[in-house]
């Protein structure tokens, strides 16, 4: 198992421990023995010392090589783990779309209710204002009156108007 391996804590993908152990358990062998010794052979090397040479070599291959299917064998628990990681994300996602459905809906009715209080309040305040116009006209009104009845009754002294002055 190599360090990398035993920190992350998974298991060897190959047992190293027996290499002999480890190719009779693989259905085909990594090279072609056959073509590998005859090549050997061509170049001048004994047929059983080639025919040696090619078994080692696929020996060691075959211990230390992954193959397709123990690459899928291998991939295949974190494939599961992605598709049920998979599976919770949509499940979040959904969730989260439901609530920023629900907030929004919220925050609309919200901004109606106080759009609607606000324009209750300025009709309100518009029709305390109208009253206090109308109120404040009639006492103006009445003060006018006072005013002009009080200085207007009066008789003129000479000295009050304006044309005896010079």
């Amino acid at each position: 198992m190599s360090y990398r391996q035993a920190d992350l804590g998974m298991e060897p993908f190959l047992a190293y421990t027996s290499a002999t152990r480890e190719v009779q358990m693989r259905a085909a062998p990594v090279i072609d023995t056959s073509r590998y010794a005859a090549e050997l052979r061509k170049t001048g090397v004994e047929p059983k010392q080639a025919e040696g040479m090619a078994r080692v070599l696929n020996d060691e291959l075959a211990a230390r090589v992954l193959t397709k299917a123990d690459l899928d064998e291998r991939l295949l628990p974190i494939h599961r783990e992605l598709t049920q990681l998979s599976t919770r994300l949509d499940a979040i996602e959904v969730k989260s779309d439901s609530q920023y459905e629900a907030t929004t809906a919220r925050f609309e009715s919200l901004t109606t209710h106080f759009n609607s209080t606000n324009a209750s309040l300025d009709m309100k305040f518009e029709t305390k204002l109208d009253a206090l116009d109308v109120k404040f006209e009639t006492k103006l009104d009445a003060l006018n009156e006072k005013f002009d009845t009080k200085f207007n009754s009066r008789p003129s002294s000479p000295r009050s108007t304006p044309s005896s002055r010079y």
